[in-house]
């Protein structure tokens, strides 16, 4: 497929490259032209020069004066040859003025009658400047016109300084030189369209060679940005992997913890119905004794408080199966901060931000209002000891996004109700995050935390289907975040 493709932009781009190689063709050609007759101009000018001061002090005057004016007339070609639409003007004036010297030095005869072997030079002149077939016509026109000079010489009618057989062998070296100089003008051609020919080919390579380099390049580019696109999802799902290993290991950990608390809850609970038993018989059969009555109804209540937290215990562990109804978490939140709001001392700064939005849930109501409040007491004993104490709850509708599903893929839905509990307290460890939601593990001192309030939030969250998140920094604050699925908004006429 790739090497079709190649093979007809190659084919397409000859067209324009044929084009391009005439034109550059042409340009090299009269570069060539111009070099050759400024060369041609730099050496006759000096050597006409010459020439007409030697000829002047040897009593040639009017041959110094044909070769004065011929230096006169080579002059503005040094500058007309600079301007390429100028050059045929500037070979035929060259050319002319060539002609009218050497006929000249032929008719005078010049320095010890050198002029017969200086007309010989004129073929290699004529072919030299102004190449094939024209150089030919000048070459006729000097032959035709030395010839009708040597017929008038021989019937008498001028003296040409020559003597007879030199004149009679004339027409034949010049002949032999002018064909000497057509073969010389030929194999010089022959080796210019050579080298045009190697630069046509070494032209056409290269428009090659920049297709196959263009070709070549973009096929490494687009390699390039697939490989880029397969590390960068090698890094995504090496990361995801992680991040759901990490989950894993902290679900089994819960699970096993949840386990361990179900069993213990249910061997104590089955001690405290024994203990609870006893105390009612005891108490119905001291009925008369009152001092008995109220210490046995104190461990009577004692008993009821253990038993509900056992209660809790078996709702973290999913072993105790809690009663579901369709609510409103907007209205519970709303109640249950309003309740817990009274056990908050009034320098704590309180605030409640509600949606608009009636935000539908199926679960325990119970449980959600413990949630809260365990939620608001945990952000209070945070803030107590800070300059300007506040907590903040805010119940807002959640649309789930990729990030959210990174982290909670197992999380089925779209639309998640949010109960965010935000304060400034002093913060917990990053050491300690992971452990938070353990049982009995609580960051707070000796005796004021059972370490119950976050694990039975997690259990409660998780049974809803849900999710709970923290953030904290020290000596910034706490956000725990809490996302609880949403059902159809037709079930809120179940409300009403």
């Amino acid at each position: 497929m790739f090497e079709k493709r190649k093979a007809a932009t190659a084919a397409c781009s000859f067209k324009p490259l044929s084009k391009l190689h005439l034109q550059v063709e042409s340009a090299q050609h009269l570069e060539i032209q111009c070099k050759t007759i400024l060369l041609i101009a730099f050496i006759s000018t000096p050597t006409v020069a010459s020439f007409c001061i030697i000829n002047y002090l040897s009593g040639h005057e009017w041959l110094a004066l044909v070769e004065l004016m011929s230096v006169l007339m080579l002059l503005p070609c040094f500058r007309l040859i600079h301007h390429p639409e100028s050059l045929s003007w500037v070979r035929n004036i060259m050319m002319f003025n060539a002609f009218m010297v050497y006929t000249c030095v032929f008719i005078d005869g010049g320095i010890a009658g050198s002029g017969i072997i200086w007309s010989l030079v004129v073929p290699f002149f004529a072919f030299l400047l102004m190449g094939l077939p024209v150089a030919w016509y000048w070459v006729g026109l000097y032959a035709a016109i030395n010839g009708l000079l040597i017929a008038l010489h021989f019937k008498g009618h001028i003296n040409l300084p020559y003597d007879d057989s030199s004149l009679t062998y004339f027409p034949a070296a010049f002949i032999f030189f002018s064909l000497i100089a057509a073969v010389f003008e030929v194999q010089l051609e022959r080796l210019h369209r050579s080298h045009e020919g190697t630069i046509n080919e070494l032209e056409a390579l290269r428009g090659n060679l920049e297709l196959h380099v263009e070709s070549k390049t973009k096929e490494l580019t687009e390699t390039n940005k697939k490989l880029h696109m397969e590390i960068e999802h090698h890094k995504n799902t090496s990361s995801e992997l992680e991040v759901n290993k990490e989950l894993f290991f902290r679900a089994q950990k819960m699970e096993s913890l949840g386990t361990l608390v179900g069993g213990i809850a249910h061997d104590f609970n089955n001690m405290l119905a024994g203990i609870t038993c006893n105390l009612y018989l005891a108490k119905k059969k001291s009925m008369e004794n009152s001092d008995v009555v109220e210490k046995i109804a104190s461990a009577e209540e004692l008993a009821g408080h253990a038993s509900e937290m056992i209660k809790q215990l078996l709702i973290f562990a999913r072993q105790d199966a809690a009663e579901m109804s369709v609510f409103s978490l907007s209205k519970t939140t709303k109640e249950a901060f309003k309740l817990a709001g009274i056990a908050v001392p009034k320098h704590i700064k309180c605030e409640c931000n509600i949606a608009d939005d009636e935000l539908v849930i199926r679960g325990n109501k119970t449980q959600v209002q413990q949630l809260v409040m365990n939620l608001i007491n945990n952000a209070r004993d945070a803030v107590l000891e800070m300059r300007n104490p506040a907590v903040s709850c805010n119940v807002s509708m959640f649309n789930r996004d990729d990030d959210f599903h990174q982290r909670h893929a197992d999380i089925s839905g779209e639309l998640f109700a949010k109960l965010s509990m935000v304060d400034n307290g002093c913060g917990i460890p990053e050491s300690k995050l992971e452990n938070i939601f353990e049982p009995f593990f609580t960051t707070k001192e000796a005796g004021k935390g059972t370490g119950l309030g976050l694990s039975m939030a997690y259990g409660s969250v998780k049974s809803h289907g849900g999710v709970i998140e923290v953030e904290s920094q020290l000596g910034k604050g706490t956000a725990f975040h809490v996302y609880f699925p949403i059902i159809n908004m037709e079930a809120a006429a179940l409300i009403n």
